[in-house]
């Protein structure tokens, strides 16, 4: 196998990078926990907007009907703006103790409905029903970029790994949390996350299982895919505090083509590097790379003669003893 940095041999800049995408997560981890402090026991309508779409913030409010990607059409007897969207609460909404809202949505499969829903308080419950899954889904993925990434410190591969956890995780957490005009916070990191979420699949797709060789000398792959992402950042901070329509219906397309764009190019490379070779990572191993074959010894490819991705020539640097012939 080849050989292994260990996380003390990093840089300060490779550590300071490191912390940092982990700071970006913890931050979405806090903005979800202090959200939850600050809700429960407070009434609640029973649902909230994000963009366009209602979803329900209680149990009680999904057995009513109320699901995911629904639409609202009126709100007790109003008919709802698309500028309410941008809001945490639109406009309108009962929120005393013992009152009553009545919704008209669309459901996602097409069906209209009109619901009443009580104000009542929020409860642990209820945040367990409603974040409880994606919050852990958050963790797991964090866990598991950094868990990674300590594995094998500082290597190309595992910077893209520890990169899509740790903003995914990050989004993930802050995902459900209200997001209103009065709220500074949230929106500037949510909106500062989605952008650079949307392109880290180009960086899986440039690095894993082995970045090649040219992208690794040059790194202006790396460099070009993140300022993209910071311009879609941008994008998104722009169209919530200007409030653009124009904005936002250049972010929005533009962001969602762009991450599937980078997903089938992380797909694609996946599948061209398993159809080309069996073992794309010794293929395109740098020369002078040690690894050890089971059973018959300790090789390095050739400082000379190897030639990533075309030609492999290993030799030989410590045999095996061989026991059994005596």
């Amino acid at each position: 196998m080849p050989s292994r940095r260990s996380f003390n041999s990093g840089t300060i800049a490779q550590k300071a990078g490191f912390l940092l995408l982990i700071l970006m997560f913890a931050l979405g981890l806090a903005l979800s926990v202090a959200d939850k402090l600050e809700r429960i026991g407070e009434p609640d309508a029973g649902f909230l907007l994000n963009d366009v779409f209602i979803y329900p913030t209680r149990d009680d409010a999904a057995d009513a009907g109320l699901r995911y990607g629904g639409r609202l059409l009126e709100l007790n007897g109003r008919k709802v703006e698309p500028d309410w969207a941008w809001n945490a609460q639109p406009l309108g909404v009962v929120r005393e103790l013992g009152g009553v809202n009545r919704i008209r949505i669309v459901r996602p499969g097409g069906e209209v409905r009109e619901l009443s829903l009580p104000v009542r308080k929020w409860t642990a419950a209820d945040a367990l029903y409603t974040q409880g899954a994606i919050d852990i889904i958050g963790l797991l993925l964090a866990a598991l970029g950094i868990g990674t990434f300590l594995l094998r410190p500082w290597e190309p591969e595992s910077w893209s790994l520890l990169a899509i956890a740790c903003l995914s995780g990050g989004a993930l957490e802050a995902l459900y949390v209200p997001n209103a005009r009065d709220a500074t916070f949230r929106p500037l990191y949510f909106s500062l996350l989605v952008g650079f979420v949307y392109v880290v699949p180009f960086h899986i797709a440039l690095t894993f299982p082995m970045a090649p060789r040219k992208f690794i000398r040059v790194r202006s792959g790396s460099i070009a895919i993140y300022a993209f992402g910071a311009l879609l950042s941008s994008l998104t901070l722009g169209a919530f505090w200007l409030e653009l329509p124009v904005l936002e219906r250049v972010a929005r397309p533009l962001g969602m083509g762009t991450f599937l764009a980078a997903i089938l190019t992380m797909v694609g490379r996946s599948g061209w590097l398993a159809f080309r070779a069996r073992e794309p990572v010794v293929r395109d191993a740098a020369p002078e790379t040690r690894y050890q074959f089971e059973r018959i010894g300790y090789f390095v490819t050739d400082r000379h003669q190897h030639q990533p991705g075309s030609k492999i020539v290993f030799n030989r640097t410590v045999g095996l003893k061989d026991s059994w012939a005596k």
